[in-house]
């Protein structure tokens, strides 16, 4: 009863954290529009946006052989390596598509990917072993 929950609680915070971040953007574009450089970083900031989400939408289903073989082995160990070296992927895949400089906005950013990434390969990942176990 409390994996469920918990599970479930995980699910729709990260679905909420991404509406809101969604709605976020939109509302300072919408705001601060006539403040902005040039459309043309609005939309490299949305394109990396949506780069981003597909990298780490990709991730671990791309490397599912190492979730069926982490589930076979039984050890905590290499699974917490596996979550650790995806939401690392994650966060440097924010930095990167950040311009891999800048101030404390670019942080927040990069922080923000890795802990929102990390949650989702592990939502992920328990999916992945729950269809390798037959459940």
């Amino acid at each position: 009863m409390l994996k469920w929950l918990g599970k479930m609680v995980a699910e729709k915070f990260v679905a909420m954290v991404m509406v809101l971040v969604a709605i976020g953007v939109i509302v300072l574009v919408w705001q601060y529009h006539d403040r902005l450089p040039s459309w043309a970083s609005v939309w490299s900031f949305v394109g990396g946006l949506v780069l981003w989400v597909v990298l780490v939408g990709l991730l671990p289903w791309a490397t599912y052989f190492a979730v069926v073989w982490i589930e076979k082995a039984e050890s905590n160990v290499p699974a917490a390596i596996l979550l650790s070296a995806w939401a690392v992927l994650d966060g440097l895949a924010a930095w990167w598509l950040t311009g891999g400089t800048g101030g404390a906005g670019r942080w927040f950013i990069v922080g923000l990917a890795f802990c929102v990434g990390g949650l989702y390969n592990l939502i992920v990942a328990n999916l992945i072993a729950n269809r390798v176990q037959g459940r």
